[in-house]
């Protein structure tokens, strides 16, 4: 992969020839994410700040494609930009939604153009009258009570799917008005649809009283759109735990870590279930991202790579969340909310506390004064967590916990976060010391 194309500096200087108007220029260009693929493509998300001729600053998401077949780049190219072309795309942002970087050889796509989403442009300009219609009849209002409707992007994965947050304000006869947040995520297949199911699955598997980890009912999918819609979550995410009050912190990374066990024995009939993840090939592909993006690691990894393939192994004794991140983890009283389950699955739960406790020190460690908050929660989780699951499965959870500390350092580094070169290296170095630990 060409060093250049993660080169900020380089890719701003490139993406300057390519703004629609001569009076705007680029504040800054960062990298989002990355995908390479030996042999195949390499995909690069970049996140760049342009302010135009009245002093007004954008954000806005642009991808590059690069593929090896000789040729092939240009000729994506060619067929997106007539499709651009011909299609009815209301058009105002300071980039083209298609265009061709000599210099770099680049194909690149501006949000909210996707060749495979193809209802993303109507989702994030709020223009997806179903989708706006299902949000208003869940809370009981008429589209002619609505007062404004609010879209902001939240995450997008070039191809595969995309989230907006939907704020609707509603007004009230009296004078008075309300709000209500949803989430609409747009997929480039049909897998929404089984998304949808799982979650309705999930949620009767998790209702009733004395449940402390919940899943949500989906607000509905819209088949045409590939767009499902859901709710916010109540209560406020983990990451925005207050961490001055220590006993505060206890309480809820206990609340957490219980729900967590619960969730695990849980035993749904999952709707399509897919082919049961593994977890030993996603963690070589973990590897692979570190060792391209960070080749100074590329021994410490290889040794850890050598010790999990000794102690690592794929089982299914329980039902896993599969993506568990600070922000997918709600608190309301007692009750623990778990969304984004599109990963969910029958496999190893111990992935889930695994992840958590990687994911909770990953983000602690990145302020130096954290880390011995970092620390504290990874035992909190842990301490909470294994007493309230069968006696035989904490031996599987250090080669687990390895692995989602890699998975982590591999995101860090696909992200190119803020610090991410140290930040990685204190992953690894973590993860080293598991390994390496007496058993």
């Amino acid at each position: 992969m060409d060093a250049n194309i993660l080169d900020p500096d380089v890719v701003r200087t490139s993406l300057a020839h390519h703004l629609v108007s001569a009076a705007s220029h680029i504040v800054s260009c960062r990298v989002a994410r990355y995908r390479h693929r030996p042999g195949d493509r390499s995909v690069v998300q970049y996140v760049v700040h342009v302010r135009d001729g009245r002093g007004h600053v954008s954000e806005e998401r642009v991808t590059g494609q690069w593929h090896t077949e000789p040729g092939r780049t240009s000729s994506i190219h060619d067929r997106l930009a007539k499709r651009a072309i011909a299609g009815s795309l209301s058009w105002h942002r300071p980039f083209a939604p298609v265009f061709f970087d000599q210099t770099l050889g680049m194909l690149a796509t501006t949000f909210p153009f996707d060749r495979r989403l193809t209802a993303l442009s109507q989702v994030a300009s709020g223009s997806a009258q179903p989708v706006v219609a299902a949000m208003l009849r869940s809370i009981g209002a008429s589209p002619e009570g609505v007062a404004n409707v609010e879209v902001t992007p939240i995450r997008y994965r070039e191809q595969l799917n995309a989230v907006c947050r939907y704020v609707v304000q509603t007004g009230q006869n009296d004078g008075a008005s309300r709000a209500a947040c949803f989430y609409a995520k747009v997929y480039g297949d049909d897998r929404g649809a089984g998304t949808a199911r799982l979650l309705l699955e999930l949620a009767r598997a998790t209702e009733g009283p004395g449940s402390h980890a919940r899943v949500q009912t989906p607000v509905t999918y819209d088949v045409p759109l590939r767009t499902l819609v859901v709710s916010a979550a109540p209560g406020q995410p983990m990451d925005a735990i207050e961490l001055r009050d220590a006993a505060a912190v206890d309480e809820a990374l206990v609340r957490v870590a219980s729900a967590l066990a619960a969730f695990s024995r849980r035993q749904p009939q999952l709707p399509d279930e897919p082919v049961a993840r593994s977890r030993v090939a996603a963690c070589a592909r973990s590897i692979r991202a570190i060792t391209d993006g960070l080749p100074s690691d590329t021994d410490a990894v290889r040794t850890l790579a050598s010790w999990l393939e000794a102690h690592l192994r794929d089982c299914r004794v329980g039902l896993v969340h599969g993506d568990l991140k600070l922000e997918h983890v709600f608190l309301d009283g007692q009750v623990v909310w778990l969304i984004d389950v599109d990963s969910a699955h029958m496999g190893d739960p111990l992935w889930d506390l695994a992840l958590l406790q990687a994911r909770w020190w990953s983000a602690r460690d990145a302020n130096p004064g954290g880390r011995a908050i970092a620390d504290h929660g990874w035992d909190a989780l842990e301490a909470a967590y294994l007493p309230r699951v069968p006696e035989t499965w904490p031996k599987r959870l250090p080669p687990l916990q390895v692995a989602a500390l890699l998975d982590v350092a591999a995101g860090t580094v696909k992200r190119r976060e803020p610090d991410w070169r140290a930040r990685s290296d204190r992953l690894i170095r973590q993860a080293l010391g598991i390994a390496s630990a007496p058993r």
